[in-house]
């Protein structure tokens, strides 16, 4: 079905609901940047701008300030460390790979960005709900922020996690025991902020808050 309109969404999402064959829900959900973006996380443009501001006063001395990354981006390809008429929706990929390819230069700008979070917001809130309703059994997400967790885990559900496509088909388990030692995450301790994602092995948890269990893919 070809989804044009709100109210396509909301039929599509009373077929999904959990029954004895899918008592999860039948439900995936597909997030970006633009689901976290009214939480304060920048999106991939903010990430340019962020990422400029950072090798123009590493390489060049001027101390720029956030609303000035148009001017450290022109000193970047003045210098040629941007190739000539770089636009910032080609630079994302760019600098990471050029100028940011180490792991530990990739994290502290992923904390950077997470810091700026303000809170979670509605979407994410919605989100867990129509999981904890059991509409929802998946989500998958592009974002590094870990505010699709929190609104699970606000719900009371401890939701299983594969971080990396390479952990999309982990076995499943009849069991709510999980063999593997791992200390989830309670609605009480759930973070404020959004630390590095932790990987809970592949099994499914239950919370005495409800009796569906929920998978979560990170």
């Amino acid at each position: 079905m070809e989804i044009k309109e709100v109210a396509d969404v909301v039929r599509a999402l009373h077929r999904a609901v959990g029954d004895k064959a899918h008592p999860c829900g039948k439900a995936v959900f597909l997030i970006g940047a633009g689901c976290s973006r009214s939480a304060g996380i920048p999106v991939g443009a903010e990430i340019v701008d962020l990422c400029a501001i950072k090798l123009a006063k590493a390489y060049h001395g001027p101390d720029f300030g956030e609303d000035e990354a148009d001017a450290a981006i022109a000193l970047l390809i003045e210098k040629g460390d941007l190739p000539e008429g770089s636009k910032r929706e080609s630079l994302y990929g760019y600098l990471f790979e050029r100028h940011f390819p180490d792991a530990t230069d990739q994290q502290e700008i992923v904390q950077e960005a997470v810091r700026r979070c303000t809170g979670i917001n509605w979407a994410h809130l919605c989100l867990g709900e129509l999981v904890d309703r059991q509409y929802v059994h998946t989500v998958l997400t592009t974002n590094f922020d870990q505010l699709v967790l929190e609104g699970v885990i606000r719900t009371g559900q401890i939701p299983v996690i594969a971080d990396g496509v390479e952990s999309l088909n982990p076995p499943r388990r009849k069991s709510s025991t999980c063999t593997a030692p791992c200390t989830p995450t309670t609605p009480a301790t759930a973070p404020k902020q959004c630390p590095k994602p932790r990987v809970i092995p592949p099994c499914r948890r239950r919370s005495t808050h409800s009796s569906s269990s929920a998978d979560l893919w990170w």
